[in-house]
């Protein structure tokens, strides 16, 4: 640990790798339990560099994972304003929707990263979910079923479409 802090100092020392300096800082708090101190050391390299998007999407995979909704979102609104075309961030803006009852909001972000990742069956999974939560079961079930038929093991789809047809809708 102290051999990559002396390292994560001496990238910090470098201009052109002052960014990959913060990010191992905050690999480093993250690791020994620091969430505050891997947030200020993101937050610090989103503020050093605002073209290098890597630090935001630290900063966002944090705040997604560890963080509450509402820095989530933010930091997440900001990505896909930077890189509108990043299915994974907008993805996690969906799920962060979703987190906080806000359907309506998840199905376009979910949609939106379809367009960009048509193939990944978990976002198929959550808009599923995202429509269901709206009450338009019928174009859930085309979201499950689609999940289904590019990851045939996909068993949180399989148990929608089990229950939607076992109530006889859908």
């Amino acid at each position: 640990m102290a051999e990559a802090r002396s390292v994560a100092e001496r990238l910090l020392e470098n201009k052109r790798l002052h960014g990959e300096g913060r990010l191992l800082l905050c690999t480093l708090a993250a690791a020994s339990g620091d969430d505050a101190g891997a947030r200020r050391e993101l937050e610090q390299a989103v503020a050093a560099d605002p073209d290098d998007v890597a630090p935001l999407e630290a900063l966002c995979r944090l705040f997604f994972e560890r963080g509450q909704p509402a820095e989530a979102e933010r930091a997440l609104q900001e990505l896909v304003r930077r890189c509108p075309d990043d299915a994974a961030a907008w993805h996690n803006l969906g799920t962060i929707y979703l987190r906080v009852r806000r359907p309506a909001e998840a199905i376009g972000a979910y949609r939106e990263s379809l367009r960009h990742r048509p193939d990944a069956a978990d976002t198929h999974l959550h808009l599923g979910y995202a429509l269901k939560e709206v009450g338009r079961l019928d174009e859930a079930v085309v979201a499950w079923e689609a999940a289904v038929r590019l990851e045939p093991r996909n068993h949180q789809a399989r148990d929608q479409l089990r229950q939607v047809r076992g109530t006889g809708q859908g």
